[in-house]
């Protein structure tokens, strides 16, 4: 008999205690014990020279020059430059010690969000980035190429918009499920319109993933909403949130999990007052079609090769591969929480997990990583 309802259960219970956990590791002090990082002219730089990175992996990032940047749910950010590892934490400047996310900042920097706030990092000092809060006021914006969207805090915060200059703090207006919501569960603990996802198509649309109220297509004049129960729950009862959007080399946008995947119009159609998206549904992974299927997971981080190869991390279910019309499964560390998937340009796949750090896939096998792994 599967077990996959139990895991499901279980993945709807972890995620939740995982953002508790974070923020109570918030209040815990980062004392670096290792040397710190110095400059080839002798001048001290931040960060500090260690051993190996943190074992809450929940970010990784390959900037142009090939460095690696991981980001750590406890201690902080690392820099990854062939066999030397730097981390760096609140005691060099970072905004906060539980890193959320990295990407460039469009001008050679990085931008890191962390739970307590956005730090751009120049490769010699941070800054804090303190957000503008244009509330519902998207009037101004359009979608384009040289914005960089973030999230703060995954489901807990709005969306946020980097312009090169400012950080824009912006608010999603009402989803059509929302007030509903609140009624059905009046001692939410989070904000059910909480983004967890950001993601721009090849069309330019900017879409937001929710804690719980589905999906949402922002084309630059309005906003369309999806939402379908299983792309947010679990069959077993589990809240696992929007956290996955993805549009492949075919234009088909998968969702959440590997049962199907969704064409949508660019025209939406007008229901109670909502724009909502028009679409149709095609398949997704083979044999993914029931609950107790065997290729039926949800994901939380999704890639693709230009072959048209795809990479999942599906949870507790580990890392799978979809090529050629066949699914090749990765477990990770005896069902630890991949969190991430990530392909670099050397064609290397990364995995970060929420309970044991770091990993990359060699052929068959799934090697924790260390400063030889490059």
């Amino acid at each position: 008999m599967s077990n996959k309802p139990q895991a499901w259960r279980i993945a709807g219970l972890v995620l939740p205690l995982l953002l508790v956990l974070s923020v109570y590791l918030l209040a815990r002090a980062q004392r670096p014990l290792a040397s710190p990082a110095v400059a080839s002219e002798g001048v001290s730089q931040p960060g500090r020279i260690v051993n190996e990175v943190g074992s809450g992996a929940w970010c990784i990032h390959q900037d142009p020059d090939g460095v690696y940047w991981l980001g750590c749910t406890e201690s902080g950010l690392f820099r990854i430059a062939g066999q030397e590892i730097t981390n760096y934490t609140e005691a060099d400047g970072l905004a906060g010690n539980n890193v959320r996310g990295i990407t460039g900042d469009g001008s050679g920097g990085l931008l890191i969000t962390t739970t307590r706030g956005l730090s751009r990092f120049d490769g010699q000092n941070f800054s804090l980035l303190e957000p503008v809060d244009y509330g519902q006021d998207w009037g101004t914006l359009k979608p384009g190429p040289k914005q960089v969207w973030l999230i703060l805090d995954p489901a807990r915060n709005n969306p946020c918009l980097f312009d090169g200059d400012s950080l824009i703090s912006l608010h999603l207006p009402p989803a059509p499920g929302l007030e509903d919501y609140r009624r059905r569960n009046p001692n939410l603990g989070y904000d059910p319109a909480g983004v967890y996802t950001i993601y721009r198509d090849r069309a330019g649309n900017v879409w937001f993933g929710t804690a719980s109220l589905g999906a949402c297509r922002w084309d630059g004049r309005e906003f369309s909403w999806l939402y379908e129960d299983e792309l947010v729950n679990t069959p077993a009862g589990g809240n696992f949130g929007l956290r996955s959007i993805f549009e492949d080399r075919d234009g088909a946008f998968w969702i959440c999990n590997t049962r199907q995947r969704f064409e949508f119009s660019a025209e939406a159609r007008l229901e109670a007052g909502f724009s909502q998206l028009a679409y149709s549904k095609l398949p997704g992974l083979p044999d993914a079609g029931t609950d107790n299927a065997d290729n039926f997971s949800y994901f939380a981080s999704v890639t693709q090769d230009p072959d048209g190869t795809m990479w999942l991390a599906c949870g507790t279910d580990g890392v799978w591969q979809y090529a050629a019309g066949k699914v090749h499964k990765y477990p990770i560390c005896n069902g630890a929480f991949t969190m991430t998937v990530q392909r670099d340009k050397a064609g290397r796949t990364w995995v970060g997990t929420g309970e044991h750090g770091l990993h990359w896939i060699d052929g068959d096998a799934v090697v924790p990583f260390g400063p030889d792994s490059l």
